[in-house]
């Protein structure tokens, strides 16, 4: 549902920005900003192909603008977006999205 604020109206914040997506190590690292100061936590988004099957997945309660995946596959494009949640709970706009890939070692 939703709940009335009184005096003003909260509309859907700016997105969190990325500021940088690399591969290290086996692992992607995301790191990102919060253009209005308005995040209490963050929900980044994961998507990716599973063989046949698209897969998305949604990992919460992020209070850092920072996350490390280690949980990736050589030769899989990963696609990856940021949304900040504000102190009522209300989704911010996504981010851009990023899209990486860690290629196997022939």
């Amino acid at each position: 549902g939703i709940v009335p604020t009184r005096g003003q109206t909260v509309g859907a914040s700016r997105g969190p920005i990325i500021n940088s997506a690399s591969v290290k190590n086996n692992a992607i690292f995301l790191r990102w900003s919060d253009p209005d100061g308005k995040a209490r936590k963050f929900t980044v988004v994961k998507k990716f192909w599973d063989g046949w099957r698209a897969r998305k997945i949604k990992i919460t309660d992020f209070k850092s603008s920072q996350f490390t995946d280690r949980k990736i596959k050589p030769d899989v494009q990963y696609t990856y977006y940021v949304i900040s949640i504000d102190k009522h709970g209300i989704e911010s706009m996504p981010s851009r999205e990023v899209s990486l890939s860690i290629n196997s070692q022939r």
